[in-house]
């Protein structure tokens, strides 16, 4: 059975083409091996030439992904929860700077599972799995950033 999966990540602009690459080279995969995918791309996000060689893929949103609120706490914006909530994805990949642990959480609330694509270690991060690709990471670096079921793929 095919599962449905979605990606939320920026690119363009400020955001660089790095986390639209990661996300369209595992999409591709996932695509390839029958799942049905979706690239969530918000407001924020510049129109690059490599969005036209994923378009079918890609789903963009009229408005950014994410807001602030009155505390300065990063949160999905209502539209994107919604999308999701409707969608019930079975897998969310997260591959932004824009998303923290409070963002993390509330994707978790409507999926079975998160995947976070990090290259920082720097942050406390709430998901099911947690990609870094850094072939010097180590689950060293990760002590007290990440609950204990989450699943540590590194290097």
């Amino acid at each position: 059975m095919a599962s449905k999966v979605a990606f939320i990540t920026n690119s363009g602009g400020k955001f660089g083409l790095g986390h639209l690459s990661r996300c369209g080279s595992i999409a591709g995969q996932l695509v390839a091996n029958g799942h049905n995918v979706q690239i969530i791309l918000g407001k924020e996000s510049k129109y690059t030439e490599h969005e036209t060689s994923l378009a079918s893929m890609v789903h963009r949103l009229d408005e950014e992904l994410f807001t602030n609120d009155q505390d300065g706490i990063r949160l999905a914006r209502s539209h994107l929860l919604s999308k999701l909530e409707t969608e019930r994805p079975d897998a969310v990949f997260l591959d932004s700077y824009e998303i923290n642990s409070h963002l993390q959480a509330s994707v978790n609330d409507v999926c079975n599972q998160t995947v976070v694509i990090d290259d920082l270690a720097s942050n406390r991060i709430t998901c099911t799995h947690l990609i870094n690709y850094a072939p010097t990471v180590t689950e060293t670096d990760y002590l007290g950033r990440v609950t204990d079921s989450t699943e540590l793929h590194l290097g």
